[in-house]
């Protein structure tokens, strides 16, 4: 005759006593739909400078969506959230001024897009007019003046497949759209 096993003992037990089993799978539930959400709906990052102010502040916490350009092509105004080969796996995070097709130019310290003049100062760094590549999209920090971004870039361009994210929120230090 053999004897029941530790293992077999443990399952003897948990079917006995099912709420006790219960208790464990809604942490582990918790759990998995965290690991989900966070590799697979949404991403989280830091501000690491002034450069998005008075948008986003240093240090605050932002929730961007991993899903947002799955239907739909980034647009003007969007902050999003990116990688650039200068920067290797470091995340950025900038707003998108021009998308593919449209003209880019800045002088005099003034942004221009397709003859526009954008709101706000650039730099004195003049940038020659140019058409954003398809694919592409070109962006600056809100602070123009604190930001390293498109205008000093050896490639001034993001790829579109390297936006990981559309920043919707930020949850410290407050809640608030962006």
């Amino acid at each position: 005759m053999r004897t029941k096993t530790t293992t077999n003992k443990f399952f003897d037990a948990l079917r006995r006593n099912k709420k006790g089993f219960l208790w464990l799978l809604i942490p582990i539930s918790a759990l998995l739909l965290a690991f989900v959400l966070n590799f697979f709906v949404i991403l989280h990052v830091v501000v690491p400078s002034e450069s998005m102010e008075p948008t986003l502040k240093p240090g605050a916490l932002v929730v961007g969506s991993r899903l947002e350009y799955i239907n739909s092509e980034p647009e003007v105004g969007d902050v999003v959230i990116f990688r650039h080969e200068e920067f290797g796996e470091k995340l950025l995070i900038k707003r998108i001024v021009a998308v593919s097709g449209q003209r880019f130019e800045m002088k005099d310290g003034l942004v221009f897009v397709d003859g526009a003049k954008l709101d706000g100062t650039a730099s004195e760094k003049d940038f020659k007019e140019t058409v954003i590549p398809k694919g592409m999209v070109l962006v600056l920090g809100d602070n123009r003046e604190e930001s390293f971004d498109s205008r000093f870039w050896e490639n001034p361009f993001v790829s579109v497949d390297n936006i990981k994210a559309k920043a919707l929120f930020t949850y410290y230090p407050k809640i608030k759209g962006l």
